[in-house]
């Protein structure tokens, strides 16, 4: 059996907890004790390690906005894409979802709901 040190007791959930906590909560360790080796104090290294797990996962686009002002637009031969809302932090992810206004041969007036992120990326090209 091995033996916890008193950082990792610290850790230890005091009741039951999501997966997604775990996570969050086995990377804060990790760079905690990153920061740590760098010769930061417990308190500090804590503190550096809350504010780099935070600003990895903030997500900037998550307002709705107009489609007067987009956060970024795309186009496709006739189609295009006014991107008003991002679900995701990250668009790279499988299923990331956009909120759009999309204008095309089909809805000259535009049509607007959720579509895949990666679908717009691989065809269309950003212009804003």
């Amino acid at each position: 059996m091995t033996q916890t040190t008193q950082m990792e007791k610290a850790f230890i959930p005091k009741k039951p907890v999501s997966v997604t906590r775990l996570k969050k909560l086995q990377k804060h360790f990790e760079l905690m004790q990153e920061f740590m080796k760098e010769g930061l104090s417990p308190k500090a290294a804590s503190k550096k390690s809350d504010k780099t797990v935070a600003s990895a996962k903030k997500n900037h686009c998550l307002k709705m906005r107009p489609v007067s002002d987009p956060y970024e637009i795309w186009q496709w031969e006739d189609w295009t894409w006014f991107v008003r809302k991002k679900w995701q932090a990250d668009d790279t992810k499988l299923f990331a979802r956009w909120y759009c206004t999309v204008f095309s041969p089909i809805c000259p007036d535009g049509e607007e709901g959720d579509v895949y992120a990666a679908r717009v990326i691989c065809d269309a090209k950003r212009i804003k």
